[in-house]
C-alpha cells in the first residue's frame, strides 16, 4: 500500500479515522511504501501545526522528522524514489484529475506525485478525504 501524506497526517494527530487507516495497512499484508514528497509535505505540515501561526522554525522541522521518522520505523515503511515513470505518471493524472482539468479529484501537484507513485507500483492508496475517492485508485 502507498500511503499518501493525508493519510500520515491523520494518524500522526491521531484524528478519529486514525484506527481505522491503520487497521486497513494491517490488512493489506505487505510494508507499505511513501515517498520523499510525501515525507516533505508531512514534515512542513507537522511543523505548522505545532508553530501554531508563528514562522516555523528548525526546531519545529526537526521534531517533526523525528514524529514522521519514527512512525516510518513502527510501520515499517519505506520510501521510493520518484522516477521519470512517476513523473510522467503525475503529469498523466494532473491532466485528468487534476485542479487544472477542473475533475471533481481536484488533486493538487502532491496528490497527483501520490496516485503516480502508488500507480507505478501496482499497489492501493492509503489517504484520508475525498479527493482519490473520485479516481480509479478509490
Amino acid at each position: 500500500m502507498f500511503i499518501d501524506s493525508s493519510a500520515f497526517m491523520a494518524i500522526l494527530l491521531d484524528e478519529p479515522n486514525a484506527g481505522d487507516l491503520l487497521l486497513r495497512l494491517a490488512d493489506e499484508g505487505r510494508k507499505p511504501i511513501t515517498t520523499p514528497v510525501v515525507r516533505y509535505e508531512v514534515v512542513v505540515s507537522l511543523a505548522r501545526s505545532r508553530a501554531e501561526g508563528r514562522a516555523i522554525g528548525s526546531e519545529d522541522l526537526r521534531l517533526a522528522e523525528e514524529r514522521f521518522e519514527a512512525l516510518l520505523k513502527i510501520l515499517e515503511c519505506s520510501e521510493v524514489m520518484v522516477t521519470t515513470k512517476i513523473g510522467r505518471l503525475a503529469t498523466e493524472a494532473a491532466a485528468v484529475y487534476g485542479k487544472v482539468a477542473g475533475h471533481p479529484a481536484n488533486l493538487n501537484m502532491g496528490d497527483c506525485l501520490s496516485y503516480a507513485a502508488a500507480k507505478a507500483s501496482g499497489l492501493r492508496l492509503l489517504y484520508k478525504g475525498e479527493d482519490f475517492s473520485e479516481t480509479d485508485l478509490a
